[in-house]
């Protein structure tokens, strides 16, 4: 995969989310699926805390220091702090969309030297540039997905039981 392809996802994470929740009420953005899982607002508050602290940080921190120490997150923690359950999802949305072209940037701007650079992550160990820009597509994938799990779970009440059974393989 290359750099600008990486580069297209994060581009297009915003705008997919725009589109895919534009007619969705405020109840859906804040419904949990169960105790202690995030809602769809909580899961773009995550996107933007996971650009700054998890990525963009990062990314920096390994190209500008020669032993660069990596620090954990605790994502959960943070998800609590903000409190994006209590936000108005679209404009998380557009703030999302307001610092990817920086995020972009970033990746875009990257050298083949750059990408090799890297950083100590205990208990993990050592882990390169690249290692990082890829795992960013990688998560804005996997929290789509998330996002559209959640969708689909607040629209399953809404069908008969007849077609819960049949998407559900019972008989």
């Amino acid at each position: 995969m290359e750099l600008s392809q990486v580069a297209s996802i994060l581009r297009a994470t915003p705008q997919t989310l725009r589109a895919l929740l534009r007619d969705v009420d405020q109840e859906v953005l804040v419904w949990r699926p169960a105790p202690g899982e995030w809602c769809i607002n909580e899961v773009v508050g995550h996107l933007i805390e996971a650009d700054r602290q998890a990525f963009m940080i990062r990314i920096k921190g390994m190209l500008e220091a020669e032993h660069y120490q990596i620090h954990a997150v605790n994502a959960d923690e943070i998800a609590a702090q903000r409190r994006d359950h209590e936000r108005n999802g679209f404009d998380l949305i557009d703030k999302l969309e307001g610092q990817r072209e920086t995020c972009v940037e970033l990746v875009m701007a990257l050298s083949p030297e750059d990408l090799e650079r890297s950083g100590e992550y205990p208990p993990h160990g050592e882990f390169r540039v690249a290692d990082f820009v890829y795992e960013w597509a990688y998560h804005d994938c996997d929290h789509l997905q998330q996002i559209l799990s959640n969708l689909k779970a607040s629209v399953w009440p809404h069908m008969g039981t007849i077609m819960q059974c049949a998407l559900s393989g019972q008989k």
